[in-house]
């Protein structure tokens, strides 16, 4: 089972308003790789192993990582 935490959207607290800032993503699974990070939140998921990913590559990811993608190529 692979289990993904996120949000649809973050809050400015200066702008008091929904931003475009990207939002924290943790997974976690038997066939993921743990790295250094021990807190949800924006600044410290930017330090996790996933680094930077599109919202429309998460899904994709985590086919992946649940061992259902399709095979390809060689």
């Amino acid at each position: 089972m692979i289990v993904a935490l996120t949000a649809d959207h973050t809050s400015s607290l200066d702008l008091k308003e929904h931003v475009g800032d990207p939002v924290p993503v943790a997974i976690m699974g038997p066939r993921v790789r743990r790295d250094a990070v021990d807190r949800y939140t924006e600044v410290d998921c930017a330090h996790g192993g996933l680094g930077r990913i599109r919202g429309v590559d998460l899904t994709p990811i985590l086919i992946d990582l649940a061992g259902k993608s399709k095979k390809f190529g060689s």
